[in-house]
């Protein structure tokens, strides 16, 4: 009897002061993935945080862990990329702002495309804050859309399933750098390829624990600087 290997999925998971969060978020998704009929990898990049947060999820048995001393985003999610080694790759927030549940419903959507996006502003999708802040926001993302000349709308949000064959020949060290801006510059890296991407749409929803460590108009500001350097290279 022939028995096939699960397709292996890697979630990878950048932290930095989640210790509310990151327990109850890797079970659920280790339970989700499971369920879907793939093989979870769940691997946690934490920088150093001083409520303990790697050391919290250094109790959870299937999970990686990986602690350093420096910090940011865009590096974090770098780390964990070449600690990988699953077929697929799912980036998200550690808060509960991107629910687990939906894992399966990216991968899924994943079997007739190269990349795919969950997306705030696409029809369905939504997030929980007032009509001025959530218009500002897909508007800002719409510019970032029409100036970069990339596919996606929700290009700033974080939540997606990627194949990892769609990293060959980018140089992953000059797109996972700062901050959430990784995402579009990967897009606008990705252009060249033609890749199938897709987006779907998800609620996003409020943190679960912990505050909030985005600063909207400086991170917008950033982002902008960011899109600018693309066009102007």
């Amino acid at each position: 009897m022939l028995f096939l290997m699960a397709s292996k999925v890697s979630v990878i998971l950048p932290t930095y002061n989640e210790r509310g969060n990151i327990s109850e978020l890797c079970k659920e998704l280790t339970k989700k993935i499971k369920s879907a009929g793939y093989a979870p990898e769940i691997i946690v990049v934490d920088d150093n945080s001083p409520d303990g947060t790697g050391k919290e999820a250094k109790k959870l048995k299937e999970v990686k862990v990986i602690i350093r001393t420096e910090r940011g985003l865009g590096t974090a999610i770098l780390r964990g990329i070449k600690e990988s080694s699953g077929e697929t790759i799912v980036l998200m927030d550690t808060d509960f702002s991107h629910p687990p549940e939906l894992v399966p419903m990216l991968l899924r959507q994943l079997k007739d495309a190269d990349a795919v996006f969950a997306s705030r502003y696409v029809k369905g999708g939504s997030m929980n804050t007032d009509f001025v802040q959530y218009s500002l926001s897909k508007l800002f993302n719409y510019i970032i859309k029409m100036f970069l000349g990339i596919q996606v709308l929700d290009s700033t949000g974080g939540f997606f399933a990627i194949k990892r064959k769609a990293f060959e020949g980018l140089n992953i060290e000059k797109i996972f750098r700062g901050y959430g801006d990784y995402c579009f510059r990967m897009l606008y890296a990705l252009k060249p390829s033609k890749l199938r991407i897709k987006e779907m749409p998800f609620a996003y929803m409020p943190r679960r624990y912990g505050k909030s460590k985005t600063n909207l108009l400086k991170t917008s500001i950033l982002y902008w600087i960011e899109a600018l350097k693309l066009r102007l290279r």
